[in-house]
């Protein structure tokens, strides 16, 4: 395969420039709740776990370790987005859960990604859509499969 001259011709740089500015849409709903991104990607961990999660899971889920999510988790429930109940099989963990604002808030970060993605993809044929999706998602298979 050719080498290509610059950053801004590879792959990795159109993705890195593409999420910045999708990620730029995302971060004005963010500044609203005084939330980073961080937060979201919480939030995102907790919605995707269906019912309840415990922080050892959601921390497996985002690929940090469970006492880097404490101080997160009680910003978030103290905002009234999380809420932590203990578990019924242990009482010593504890399970977290979106709370309905919690789920609110998440909700209006979704539409801002999805205004991001029509914005993005405005004019794009279809079948080119598809085809740049799969490209992006083989680039990230390959990389995730070889160590750093």
């Amino acid at each position: 395969m050719e080498e290509r001259g610059s950053l801004g011709d590879s792959v990795i740089g159109q993705a890195s420039l593409l999420s910045e500015l999708a990620a730029s849409h995302v971060e004005v709903i963010l500044r609203e709740y005084s939330l980073g991104f961080g937060a979201f990607d919480l939030l995102a961990a907790a919605s995707a776990a269906a019912e309840r999660a415990s922080q050892a899971d959601l921390a497996r889920r985002l690929g940090i370790a469970p006492p880097s999510l404490s101080e997160m988790v009680q910003t978030l429930s103290r905002k009234g987005l999380i809420e932590q109940v203990p578990s019924i099989e242990d009482r010593r963990t504890k399970q977290i859960a979106l709370t309905d604002r919690g789920k609110q808030v998440f909700a209006k970060c979704l539409e801002a990604v999805a205004e991001s993605d029509r914005i993005a993809t405005q004019g794009i044929d279809p079948q080119e859509l598809e085809i740049a999706v799969r490209v992006l998602q083989t680039a990230i298979k390959n990389l995730m499969r070889r160590p750093i």
